[in-house]
């Protein structure tokens, strides 16, 4: 692929010093139990890379600044819990990758308590 600006060049720049197998747009789903009931949440990882000891889950951004890192914390953390239980011999990771300036930023994920809170104000912000 020859990128075709300067987000794409940094992607690949990136991706050029990276080891493993990569996973490109891997679906990903949480089954999680919120007051007695079931909810699934779901989204698609941008690239999970695979190595002997870790997995790396990264998320690309094309945002300039950082304020919307609460809302990608979020959406990480269900990735990090999915890829946790399937690779449970292996450390998971989970990180932005920023295409603006080509910065990668570790996020420590939230737990399985928060995200079931998230999903109750969500549920009582919907009724």
């Amino acid at each position: 692929m020859t990128p075709s600006n300067g987000h794409e060049r940094r992607v690949v720049e990136f991706l050029d010093g990276l080891s493993g197998d990569f996973h490109v747009e891997e679906p990903v789903t949480l089954p999680i139990e919120v007051d007695g009931r079931r909810v699934t949440v779901s989204g698609i990882a941008d690239l999970v890379c695979v190595t002997d000891d870790r997995v790396d889950v990264v998320d690309y951004k094309t945002d300039a600044t950082r304020r919307a890192q609460p809302e990608y914390r979020k959406q990480l953390s269900v990735y990090y819990h999915v890829l946790d239980d399937w690779f449970g011999d292996r450390e998971v990771e989970t990180s932005l990758f920023y295409t603006s300036d080509g910065t990668r930023e570790a996020i420590e994920p939230l737990g399985l308590d928060a995200l079931r809170s998230l999903v109750r104000a969500a549920d009582a912000a919907s009724d």
